[in-house]
């Protein structure tokens, strides 16, 4: 069975079944891209992807940067590969007011939606992490996160309500119906007016 008889930078040697050796020579630009990423020298990184001009080193770029959450960088590799929607992402994601938040929707970006959830937890943005859950579906989570933490209860009933009228469903679930009936009249102006305060709060923010 063929074997790597050895492998030092970009030279590596194969030995054959016959015992023969192949010499093969590797890009050397993937690994030096990686030092450069490594040491956060993202201009060299970019320079040296518009000297090679090779979609998969724009695209390794891409990865790294969004990884490090350097979202400039990321913007022109997204961008050299023609990934607009990713680039618009980028452009939502530099627009958030708070460090916070930009590193959430990271997260988020990446999967790692319990990790987006605490970040904004511990920033204290209890709308956004609701507001999170929300999007995602996930209702019965942002119910419990406005119970636990005594705020907009009234935003997670008026999104839940109107979702469902939307799909032309009434309310089957239990705990919602509870809520409903104990809330009464939903007020989205004091609604919109609190969102609007923790957004000018956070806006505040580092």
């Amino acid at each position: 069975m063929p074997q790597i008889n050895s492998f030092s930078n970009s030279l590596i040697i194969i030995r054959r079944r016959d015992g023969g050796l192949i010499t093969l020579t590797l890009s050397p630009y993937p690994s030096l891209l990686f030092e450069f990423c490594e040491k956060g020298r993202w201009e060299k990184a970019i320079r040296l992807c518009r000297y090679v001009k090779e979609h998969t080193l724009w695209a390794c770029l891409a990865a790294y940067s969004l990884y490090g959450r350097e979202l400039n960088t990321a913007e022109i590799a997204l961008a050299a590969i023609e990934a607009a929607d990713k680039v618009q992402f980028i452009n939502y994601v530099k627009e958030l007011p708070s460090t916070a938040s930009r590193n959430a929707a990271l997260a988020v970006y990446f999967h790692k939606v319990a990790e987006a959830e605490q970040i904004l937890l511990q920033a204290r943005l209890f709308y956004r992490a609701i507001k999170l859950n929300a999007k995602l579906s996930k209702w019965e989570r942002a119910l419990e996160l406005a119970i636990q933490q005594k705020v907009h209860l009234d935003t997670v009933l008026a999104y839940r309500k109107r979702f469902l009228e939307n799909l032309g469903r009434q309310e089957t679930n239990e705990r919602f119906k509870k809520e409903f009936a104990q809330a009464g009249e939903l007020n989205w102006t004091e609604i919109k007016a609190k969102i609007k305060a923790e957004k000018e709060k956070e806006a505040k923010m580092k």
